[in-house]
């Protein structure tokens, strides 16, 4: 018996509720049912799921499959992704800050390319260093995605490629969480 996996997401920017309020992320989002836009992609995620599910069953392998996304959806983008959880990345700013500069929001809001959307609704930015407010830095993103400080330094990337880099990618914690029920399914009695 073999064993397939399939990890994925799709582009969140225009079906997050960060997207939808203007002046937040992307007041231009375009949802999730318009074939022009990024979050589209949701319906070939599903396309190739399937595809790959019935490949597994028909050669006996067991198939496992992870999709990722925000947790901040409208209600009708839930109902339409109901079998494809989303998740929660809720992590406490200041416990991944240090001591020197401070949380100005106890959660760290979906970080996307666009700072922007960093800001609370009362357009405060989400840091305080010797009392002046800052954004996010890459480091301070890789941390709340469970990436060790440092992981995208590489190359003389600027800040804003690297923070490109971390929004795409899976956080590390969501994909433990998730996959944690397998460690049950492959234990093996010594």
């Amino acid at each position: 018996m073999g064993y397939l996996y399939y990890l994925g997401g799709s582009p969140c920017g225009e079906i997050s509720l960060y997207a939808i309020y203007p002046g937040i992320a992307n007041p231009f989002g375009k949802g999730l049912n318009d074939p022009t836009g990024q979050s589209y992609l949701f319906y070939d995620y599903v396309r190739v799921r399937n595809q790959l599910m019935a490949a597994a069953d028909a050669k006996g392998h067991k198939f496992f499959w992870l999709f990722e996304n925000t947790s901040h959806l409208k209600k009708d983008v839930q109902s339409t992704m109901s079998n494809l959880e989303p998740q929660g990345r809720k992590k406490l700013l200041q416990e991944y800050l240090g001591l020197v500069r401070i949380a100005q929001v106890p959660i760290a809001k979906t970080i996307t390319t666009n700072r922007a959307g960093q800001k609370s609704s009362s357009g405060k930015l989400p840091v305080t260093y010797e009392g002046k407010e800052e954004y996010l830095f890459s480091r301070d993103i890789e941390l709340l995605l469970g990436f060790p400080a440092g992981y995208t330094d590489y190359g003389g990337m600027s800040n804003s490629t690297r923070t490109a880099l971390l929004v795409r990618s899976l956080s590390v914690d969501v994909v433990m969480e998730i996959l944690s029920p397998l460690k049950d399914f492959f234990r093996r009695d010594n």
